[in-house]
């Protein structure tokens, strides 16, 4: 029987796993959310350590397996996010090394299953002894695990990657672990020849499948597919040998036809190879003595010679695929980290709860606010139209940021990026330039605001928005009523506005227990319950204003105050100068927030 052939590993190169991953961890402010500890990506660290000189062992295909586990837990957990990790693997199959980088959990995880699958292919053959029938079935358990893992490589390649190498390997195994049902059978001697015959067409079949995918293979080497097919030329041979076994007595010298053609596939197998295997070498004259006796006995007895092709035996597979061995110790790796893609997503209906307040709670509060004050007649004012003085602290505060603290910081930024603008014109830095050239545009966005901003600011009265308006304004009760209402909603507007999206501490509460596939449900929930009493309010405010509205279109205004013309100019010269400075004022803090963000990036860079 030709020798086994095993699977050389993968080699990989040297990473500091544990330094490169916390940093990342860190820079993204993941490990306030992630519950990643430290010290389980220390210890995925110094068991991939453990990899870099495996021996043929089952200690180190444990080391493996639990790295594997590992590492499909880094995967999902940082699946959708960039590490920058480089992982570099080297192929060894070919007798000229090709090095394979990527920054892809899931690519590590790929070459570490490979690996798996190598180490099964090398416990087989290692472990392998012919004349011993429990190590042919660990053999044959070995290889069919082995084949479980080059699966699992080959349905994670892409339609553009190599895939006849994973093909010819994967069908190497399934050949093998048949090879060993098959001596299995041969040994015990309890099935028949035709049987022993299909479990060997069926050996010889992947053979020729695994040969056939090796030559379109970008990797793999001749050598592999004249031993690939040197297997394929001895199990069709001896599916032919046990086949012949079961044509005594039969007409038309079938059993001799049968014998030479086994004989010829014995030829076909490479000189070198056939030489330097004993097994093949005594197969071979075995075969070549009993066509001897063969054609002595049909001459003796004058059988006719056949003339037509042997109908070779049907395949019979065995192979199935066997799990690969479990780590108990990888399942508690990380056991209640939260992944990325989740906090993504958990941040994702932040978003979308902050929507929610504003769209569903602020504008139907204040559409409902509008109803009420739209529906004051023409003319007519009292306080509900008012909101409150512009405190002199905050004017003037406004008032020297705008003048004093902005032009200043932007000179201070524009001297700073002039200067490395002017280095890395010297230096030729191109990258440099544009990234300088990018800011001080930037900043001259910003100027320009400003600009804008102290013009608008030149136009507002201070003595008018910081001190309280001496109008009268109307006393009457429905008018009280309304101002009731509307003072309240005022008062609710205030809070609703105030509320900051709640969804994603609740999320980091579950302590990673909800589920990517339930979140949307989470999130749901977590609204239904939340804002239930907003919800019920706005329900009844709109009924309410139905009432109300209703009431002042029946109201008579013979008592009413009217505005003066001049009183109702200052009223809305209130209301405009107000509005132009808190618009001022926001702005204002944005260009705060700008110019400390442009900062930061100027240092970073």
């Amino acid at each position: 029987m030709p020798e086994l052939l095993p699977i050389p590993f993968r080699k990989t190169i040297p990473i500091d796993l544990s330094e490169q991953l916390s940093k990342f961890i860190e820079s993204n402010h993941l490990s306030a959310f992630c519950n990643i500890p430290f010290k389980d990506i220390d210890k995925a660290h110094q068991t991939r350590k453990r990899l870099f000189k495996l021996d043929i062992s089952f200690d180190d295909l444990q080391n493996l397996i639990l790295y594997y586990a590992m590492v499909q837990k880094l995967a999902y957990i940082f699946e959708g996010s960039n590490s920058d990790i480089e992982f570099t693997w080297i192929e060894t199959l070919s007798f000229k090394a090709k090095s394979m980088v990527s920054t892809s959990f899931k690519f590590e995880e790929q070459n570490i299953l490979y690996n798996i699958g190598c180490m099964y292919s090398l416990l087989g053959v290692e472990n392998f002894c012919k004349s011993d029938s429990k190590s042919i079935v660990q053999s044959c358990k070995l290889f069919q695990q082995a084949a479980t893992c080059f699966q699992g490589v080959l349905s994670s390649l892409g339609e553009q990657e190599d895939r006849n190498t994973l093909e010819s390997i994967l069908t190497l195994m399934k050949a093998q672990a048949q090879e060993m049902f098959w001596l299995k059978a041969v040994r015990d001697g309890k099935l028949g020849n035709k049987t022993v015959a299909r479990l060997a067409k069926q050996t010889s079949d992947y053979y020729l499948a695994a040969s056939e995918s090796s030559k379109k293979s970008n990797i793999m080497t001749s050598q592999w597919e004249a031993l690939l097919a040197g297997k394929h030329y001895y199990f069709e041979a001896v599916s032919l040998y046990r086949l012949s076994l079961t044509l005594e007595g039969t007409l038309e010298g079938m059993k001799l036809l049968c014998l030479k053609d086994c004989f010829k596939l014995i030829m076909n197998i490479a000189a070198e190879q056939a030489n330097g295997d004993h097994d093949i070498h005594v197969f071979k004259e075995f075969i070549d003595e009993q066509i001897k006796i063969t054609q002595r006995e049909y001459d003796f007895f004058g059988a006719k010679q056949a003339t037509f092709e042997v109908q070779k035996p049907e395949p019979f597979s065995l192979v199935k695929f066997v799990d690969m061995d479990h780590s108990a110790e990888g399942d508690q790796f990380l056991q209640n980290a939260i992944p990325f893609k989740m906090i993504a997503k958990a941040q994702s209906f932040n978003i979308m709860e902050k929507e929610y307040i504003a769209v569903q709670l602020v504008e139907v509060v204040q559409r409902l606010l509008d109803q009420l004050i739209v529906h004051l007649p023409q003319g007519f004012t009292n306080s509900v139209n008012l909101d409150p003085p512009i405190a002199l602290r905050d004017y003037e505060s406004v008032e020297k940021n705008l003048l004093e603290y902005l032009p200043n910081r932007r000179q201070e930024l524009e001297n700073v990026l002039k200067s490395l603008l002017q280095t890395a014109n010297v230096s030729g830095n191109l990258q440099k330039q544009t990234e300088c050239s990018t800011l001080l545009e930037y900043l001259q966005q910003g100027a320009n605001v400003d600009t804008t901003n102290i013009q608008n600011f030149g136009h507002i009265n201070k003595n008018l928005i910081t001190n309280h308006l001496n109008i009268s304004f109307s006393s009457d009760p429905i008018i009280l009523q309304v101002e009731n209402n509307i003072e309240s909603r005022k008062m609710k507007l205030a809070e609703l506005q105030k509320i900051e999206p709640g969804f994603f501490n609740y999320f980091i509460s579950l302590n990673g227990n909800a589920k990517n596939e339930n979140l949307e449900d989470e999130y749901a929930k977590f609204l239904r319950l939340t804002y239930k009493s907003y919800t019920a309010m706005i329900q009844s405010w709109t009924r309410t204003n139905e009432l109300l509205i209703s009431k002042l279109k029946q109201l008579s205004f013979e008592n009413a105050f009217q505005l003066s013309v001049e009183n109702y100019t200052v009223l809305n010269q209130y209301k405009t100068q107000q509005a132009n400075f808190l618009k001022i004022k926001e702005q204002v803090n944005n260009g705060l927030k700008f110019y400390d963000s442009l900062e930061s990036r100027i240092q970073s860079s």
